[in-house]
């Protein structure tokens, strides 16, 4: 038994099964300065982790039942737009037609 890698690998910690989700689900999301810099504001592995995966199943969602596949830097981007750079009662700008149909479903 002292041979087999099994019994003299090292077993892997909760921390670090939630580090190798943490990457993978970034490497899911692509390059994202937004998600970089959310991610910065939490220490926990375990933490990152399960807002990582809530971020992929969110965007997986948002592409497949609603149609807008945007990365998370443009979604940003596209909300600040709607909302700095029209008019207070422009309601069309704020809302663009993949929010419009989210309201009537």
């Amino acid at each position: 038994m002292a041979d087999n890698p099994a019994f003299t690998a090292q077993r892997m910690t909760v921390e670090d099964v939630a580090a190798r989700a943490v990457r993978r689900n970034v490497e899911k999301l692509g390059p994202s300065a937004s998600v970089d810099r959310f991610l910065s504001g939490y220490g926990n592995v375990r933490t990152k982790a399960a807002y990582t995966e809530r971020l992929v199943a969110y965007l997986s969602w948002l592409k497949s039942e609603k149609g807008v596949a945007m990365s998370p830097d443009e979604l940003i981007l596209d909300n600040l737009r709607c909302i700095s750079t029209s008019d207070p009662t422009d309601v069309l700008t704020k809302r663009r037609k993949h929010r419009q149909e989210s309201l009537f479903w």
